[in-house]
């Protein structure tokens, strides 16, 4: 019987929350091999020679690149970490991608959106900080090679970062902390369960271009975190604030990151769904 060939997959950032999430679900597809790199000591990307060396070893089919400095107040006072993670990592993943017509599957963010009026669409950008500039400047170089790129934002339990936004709000309830709640904040995340059945499938597509992956309605931060809060069945002493008369801030924030995405669901023949019905598939451990 002849072998059939099964697709192979490398993920950088494989030890992130999404990363993590990923490799879980992709070994459990027939369709594909999940490549792990068994080597000790961590792979520099941002290193060209080294980033070419490890994935001639490798040899996959396609990269998901889910590596990136995502925490905001650092990328503003780190300027060069953040810009070789966000940035100059994408363009030598993207480089390696077109000189071996790989497919690379790059995860980008709605952070870089700030439309005051309306949802975002594809076609826009907003920079109002260096994390901001720092993933469009990825999305740049992901572009020159054969690419999807996803504006996603996500949420769920990484036990691993007590400073995830869920984590966040479950341990400022344990410590019984006065927190701020921005009622002018808007965003449209998905449960990264859904996001990464959403990825899976996309390992079949041979879409290229920017696509937004999220709810199809937005929410508040402050609704969205007291929606968590009922859901979870935990109390929270907050105020409620406009993130515009909050006086102390390292790195400007963006206050629209809701997300427009209609030509996902057109192209791709998907329907996302609300946010409400999202945060219903939250659980805590």
């Amino acid at each position: 019987m002849k072998k059939i060939y099964k697709k192979k997959i490398f993920i950088v950032g494989s030890e992130g929350f999404l990363g993590r999430s990923l490799k879980k679900k992709i070994k459990q597809i027939n369709d594909y091999s999940l490549i792990i790199h068994k080597k000790k000591q961590k792979i520099d990307f941002s290193n060209s020679k080294d980033c070419k060396k490890i994935l001639e070893i490798i040899q996959p089919d396609i990269i998901i690149n889910c590596a990136a400095k995502t925490n905001i107040n650092f990328c503003e006072k780190n300027k060069k970490i953040a810009y070789k993670s966000n940035a100059i990592v994408v363009k030598n993943l993207s480089h390696y991608c077109k000189r071996n017509n790989l497919r690379l599957i790059q995860i980008s963010t709605d952070h870089i959106y700030n439309n005051k009026t309306k949802s975002n669409t594809e076609e826009s950008s907003s920079i109002k900080n260096y994390y901001s500039y720092s993933k469009l400047k990825g999305e740049h170089f992901a572009k020159k090679c054969n690419s999807l790129i996803l504006r996603v934002n996500f949420f769920g339990q990484d036990k691993k970062n007590n400073d995830s936004l869920i984590n966040w709000i479950v341990n400022s309830s344990k410590k019984k902390l006065k927190i701020n709640l921005f009622k002018d904040v808007y965003f449209s995340p998905l449960y990264i369960q859904t996001l990464i059945s959403i990825i899976c499938k996309l390992l079949k597509s041979n879409e290229n271009g920017i696509f937004n992956i999220g709810s199809k309605n937005k929410i508040s931060k402050s609704n969205f975190i007291l929606a968590v809060a009922k859901k979870l069945k935990i109390k929270l002493n907050y105020n409620l604030i406009n993130y515009q008369d909050l006086k102390e801030s390292t790195a400007q924030r963006p206050t629209n990151m809701s997300m427009n995405i209609d030509k996902f669901q057109k192209t791709f023949l998907m329907k996302l769904p609300k946010i409400e019905d999202e945060i219903k598939k939250l659980f805590f451990k």
